[in-house]
């Protein structure tokens, strides 16, 4: 096998690679419907939407991640606060997922606007 092919097919299989490892965002506009609190699963507290996302994500539901395994515990508060707010006033969210990060399969929310 001559050299020049055997840098096609690393380069083929790097590529592949990098594809794969690369994290999907998606953003939504949607409602809360319910919000959850657990004390070990979950991230410890979730979000339920009207949204079924095109990526890697359980439909629906959604972790603040309370845990702090991806944000800082201060900040999931913020998001599990705006969420409440969100809930209480019936108000419309704009939520940002990432499929790589995960509390028990289901998607973490890394950003949440609270829209009047």
């Amino acid at each position: 096998m001559s050299v020049s092919k055997i840098r096609s097919y690393v380069a083929w299989i790097a590529l592949c690679w990098s594809v794969d490892s690369m994290a999907a965002v998606e953003a939504h506009t949607t409602t809360i419907q319910r919000l959850l609190s657990d004390t070990e699963n979950f991230g410890y507290c979730m979000a339920y939407t009207r949204v079924t996302p095109s990526i890697d994500c359980r439909s629906k539901w959604f972790s603040m991640d309370c845990k702090g395994d991806f944000h800082s515990k201060e900040t999931s508060r913020l998001l599990l606060d705006f969420a409440q707010l969100a809930y209480a006033m019936e108000s419309n969210v704009r939520i940002v997922i990432n499929d790589q990060k995960k509390h028990n399969e289901f998607c973490v929310i890394d950003r949440l606007d609270v829209i009047k």
